[in-house]
């Protein structure tokens, strides 16, 4: 038998459910993605949805009127490799958002989400040289810090891969900055 290197991903989106629970309402928004056509797809579906779910249920017992979404971004489909965004938002009705983004670039073959050190030849001196850029694009961008150190790159950071194979790092709101700068990302 043959196996194909094609890797299909799509997005569905699920029409915005509102479930009545005991004098409240909850608005839930999950916009998913289906991966088939690939040996590792059932595992990279249960993985996304093992998220999802764990999303759900850590605002299950918050306070009343709540919106909660999920939503993907796909940036990098090819063959071995898928990676994408997760976003997550939660809102108390008339409250600001909270949301966060968490980045997985998996092994189509094998379902295996990957690190860094499995993708590319990462090593101590291409996180260091990660930082400077990281830490120059801060001086250009003039992003104001939380911290007055250097911005370092965690063994556990959030990132995902372009097309052209460009590592985009990025950093959650109030992780580094101010959080009125948001979510912040650098190539």
């Amino acid at each position: 038998p043959q196996i194909s290197n094609t890797v299909n991903a799509e997005k569905r989106a699920t029409a915005q459910i509102e479930i009545t629970k005991p004098a409240e309402r909850t608005q839930i928004y999950i916009e998913r993605i289906n991966v088939s056509g690939t040996p590792g797809a059932e595992k990279i579906n249960a993985q996304l949805k093992q998220w999802e779910t764990e999303f759900l249920k850590s605002h299950d017992q918050a306070s009343s009127k709540q919106s909660l979404s999920v939503s993907y971004n796909l940036h990098l489909i090819q063959p071995g490799v898928l990676s994408i965004t997760m976003g997550t938002s939660f809102a108390n009705r008339g409250g600001q958002p909270i949301g966060g983004l968490r980045g997985a670039t998996f092994n189509t073959q094998t379902g295996e989400l990957l690190n860094l050190e499995q993708l590319l030849q990462w090593d101590n001196e291409m996180r260091q040289k990660a930082n400077r850029v990281i830490n120059q694009q801060i001086q250009e961008k003039q992003i104001p810090l939380l911290s007055r150190e250097a911005v370092q790159i965690k063994p556990s950071q959030n990132f995902y891969l372009k097309p052209d194979g460009i590592v985009v790092f990025f950093f959650q709101k109030y992780e580094i900055a101010p959080g009125s700068m948001g979510t912040i990302s650098f190539e």
